[in-house]
């Protein structure tokens, strides 16, 4: 015969995995729960928490690496975006002060465009159908009247 909490797992609906008991870890702030805990648990408690942290190996933190900054002059990169629009010429951007790497990735980025204008026009018609316009016929307003003259009114 099965005893209540067996036949309970059995009839589950979903099957009963039980929970991987995960090993024993310390709070972050165990310091803290330390000086709130009761006096005959303190010291059980705290030599537990230095046990484990002792164990474990050292968090090393790796140092943020400097920002690059950027030396862009603005004034310059804006008249020439006046002038010539999203596509600058690349004098144009090294005249600005744009770096080697943003200059390659510039002109990456304009090759690929270019290799890829005509898939992505044909997605562009696949997505907005018929983007040519064509001119509509004009429909003019005719002023029909009732025959027999105003008698009908």
């Amino acid at each position: 015969m099965l005893s209540q909490a067996e036949l309970a797992l059995l009839l589950r609906p979903t099957p009963y995995k039980p929970k991987k008991q995960e090993a024993w870890r310390p709070p972050l702030d165990w310091k803290f729960v330390v000086s709130r805990m009761r006096p005959e648990l303190r010291e059980a408690y705290a030599r537990r928490c230095e046990e484990w942290y002792g164990a474990r190996p050292k968090v090393v933190v790796a140092e943020a690496a400097p920002p690059v900054i950027n030396k862009i002059n603005y004034e310059i990169f804006q008249a020439a975006f006046r002038k010539y629009g999203a596509i600058i010429p690349i004098p144009e951007l090294i005249r600005a002060g744009c770096t080697k790497e943003q200059i390659k990735k510039t002109v990456a980025k304009r090759k690929w465009y270019k290799d890829h204008d005509e898939e992505l026009q044909k997605e562009i018609e696949k997505i907005w159908p018929g983007g040519k316009v064509k001119s509509k016929k004009v429909i003019k307003a005719v002023n029909k009247r009732l025959p027999g003259g105003i008698e009908n009114v």
